[in-house]
């Protein structure tokens, strides 16, 4: 597993880490690309399947998965179909820091596609996943 990268860009380029920023924001992005497939896959028009979690983490670090959903909860921040649980949840996920300095906000690519009522029913079940399995 890639650790997840904090820093901002501007940050790894000063410390000479910009090949492990790099790397994380690649594999935030692909993270989300396993989100949104297995959704895609699995949900069947009216719900997802009990196992849909367990699909995600067959590919994907849940410390990233965590990341991933609440940095798209953040873009998504005026969406009312997150729940307050999930939002508060939230709250406490710490996420990669963004560069003042630069032109656009990089986080925007790796906020997940899927249908906020959708994912928001998935993050539920991603919690209820790591408590069971802490």
């Amino acid at each position: 597993m890639k650790p997840i990268y904090y820093q901002t860009g501007t940050a790894a380029r000063m410390a000479g880490e910009l090949d492990d920023y790099r790397e994380s924001f690649r594999e935030n992005v692909r993270t989300r690309d396993v989100i949104d497939a297995v959704i895609s896959e699995r949900f069947d028009g009216f719900r997802l399947p009990a196992d849909t979690v367990k699909n995600v983490l067959f590919n994907a670090d849940p410390d990233r998965v965590a990341l991933v959903l609440v940095n798209t909860m953040k873009w998504r921040a005026l969406d009312g179909r997150f729940s307050r649980q999930n939002r508060s949840w939230a709250a406490g996920i710490r996420l990669p820091e963004t560069d003042p300095d630069a032109l656009s906000d990089t986080s925007s690519c790796y906020a997940c596609c899927a249908h906020s009522a959708i994912l928001d029913g998935f993050v539920s079940m991603f919690r209820r996943y790591l408590t069971e399995n802490a």
